[in-house]
């Protein structure tokens, strides 16, 4: 919320082009971006869904009691109150009681927490109103639109594929207003089937395959209709299945050979699970897990690089305090960056890279220039950040072309001791105290942060991070960095 803000603030946010989310980045894209397509486009205006900035002035003398109260009275519209009234057991009880299926139980969690409000919810999602006439006298139900000028956007989740009992490998999934798809080479079980293949309308996602399509016998020319299942596939599916970490824990378990009879099937049988085409093999459809985004990786970089996308901003929110003592360790492990390098455990011997990794997409050697950059400004009191000019490798696993540069700027959520300087002691001095009201600050998790709270954060959490995020690019040199980025 704090970066978005600064990008309206500097006139950037318009020039943004593709926004690619990862499991919770995609609450905040389907709230933000999306709009009822039969609303004035001016009712929710961005001011009100991003709420009002704490006054870097005036937070040397801010209380828990001032944090606390900034933004509360906001409109309903506002997007913290989605965090601040996430009581997601009780959404998942009321869905349970009205007999939802239990693989769609976090989704409808999900799409009531941070759909509903905007009148988004349960619906199939569109481009635009063009698109979304179309899609209404197929579907007969009404979308939910991109809004006008805004980027297009990317929602990431992961395929997991194999038995229930032996969910062995991942693969990308995408949802996009107008597509949905799989990057295709997929090993299930003991045959090579190639999963996508064909543009898929994200409204026919989870049908059953059209029985009588055959690519060896029709042609070219001739139209085929596909009837579209009463149940089709929604804006709350969408950022449910993104977001569906749990989907991690059985993955893991399953990758180690571990089972538990007491937790391990309960959870498989919440994960989203969706018929999926096979069209390389006619008139075949299967059913697949999906999982958050983050079990393949959590920057949604893969998605831009796939594209052939020359300049990317990545903000990586990371839950743990990385140790800068030296370029790789376990904790770099939390910003998922390091694979992307083909840098992970047991490979980094006296500065030497001896490994691969099947996501790597850019150079080993570069890993150390960027590293350097992050922890350098990261020990001059942040925020930290690096910008490089990379060059993308081939990665036939992903599908990715690769050979050509691009441009990778990156904005790691970590403890500033210049943004701290700010503060009032009686504030820092509670980051250390993980039963405090500033856990570990900024470097909150996505779950569980509170007492048995799954997701949801108190207000005053909400103001500070998000003051901090738009402070470091609105108050430091990041500011004509971004700038000079995109102009």
């Amino acid at each position: 919320m704090g970066f978005v803000r600064a990008l309206f603030k500097l006139d950037l946010f318009y020039k943004t082009q593709v926004i690619s989310s990862i499991s919770g980045g995609s609450w905040f894209c389907g709230s933000f971006l999306l709009e009822d397509s039969f609303i004035n486009e001016n009712k929710i205006t961005p001011e009100i869904l991003l709420g009002n900035s704490y006054p870097i002035d005036k937070l040397k003398t801010a209380t828990l009691e001032s944090l606390a109260s900034f933004n509360l009275n906001n409109q309903k519209e506002y997007l913290g109150k989605r965090i601040t009234e996430a009581f997601v057991i009780n959404e998942f009880k009321k869905g349970y009681d009205l007999g939802i299926l239990s693989n769609e139980l976090w989704n409808y969690t999900i799409g009531n927490i941070f759909l509903e409000p905007y009148g988004t919810n349960n619906k199939p999602i569109s481009l635009n109103k063009e698109d979304a006439l179309k899609i209404k006298e197929i579907t007969n139900k009404i979308p939910a639109i991109l809004k006008k000028k805004y980027p297009f956007w990317i929602g990431g989740a992961t395929l997991l594929t194999g038995s229930k009992n032996n969910l062995q490998n991942i693969n990308r999934l995408e949802f996009t207003p107008i597509y949905s798809g799989i990057c295709p080479k997929v090993d299930t079980d003991t045959k090579l089937k190639y999963i996508g293949g064909v543009l898929q309308s994200t409204y026919s996602f989870g049908s059953i395959y059209p029985k009588i399509l055959d690519f060896k016998k029709k042609s070219e020319s001739e139209i085929v209709t596909v009837k579209i299942p009463n149940d089709i596939f929604k804006t709350q599916q969408i950022i449910g299945t993104s977001s569906s970490a749990y989907a991690n824990y059985c993955y893991i378990l399953n990758s180690l050979n571990i089972t538990s009879n007491n937790i391990q099937p309960s959870l498989i049988d919440i994960i989203p699970k969706y018929n999926t085409w096979t069209p390389s093999i006619p008139n075949q459809t299967e059913e697949f897990y999906y999982g958050d985004g983050y079990i393949l990786n959590n920057t949604g970089i893969d998605s831009l690089v796939r594209r052939n996308i020359k300049k990317i901003i990545s903000f990586i929110p990371c839950s743990t305090i990385i140790d800068v003592s030296n370029n790789y360790n376990d904790t770099w492990e939390s910003t998922e960056l390091p694979s992307l390098f083909g840098v992970d455990k047991n490979i980094i011997k006296n500065n030497k890279v001896y490994n691969s990794n099947k996501l790597q997409i850019f150079e080993k050697k570069e890993w150390f220039n960027v590293s350097n950059q992050l922890i350098h400004n990261y020990n001059k009191g942040g925020p930290m950040y690096s910008i490089n000019k990379l060059k993308v490798l081939p990665n036939t696993e992903f599908y990715i072309k690769g050979n050509y540069e691009v441009e990778l700027f990156i904005i790691i959520t970590q403890p500033s001791s210049n943004f701290n300087n700010l503060l009032p002691k009686s504030i820092t001095d509670t980051f250390s105290d993980l039963k405090g009201p500033f856990p570990n600050f900024p470097c909150y998790p996505t779950l569980l942060i509170n007492f048995l709270e799954i997701i949801r954060l108190t207000n005053s959490q909400i103001n500070l991070l998000s003051c901090y995020t738009e402070w470091s690019i609105m108050n430091t040199e990041l500011k004509d960095l971004i700038y000079n980025f995109y102009n």
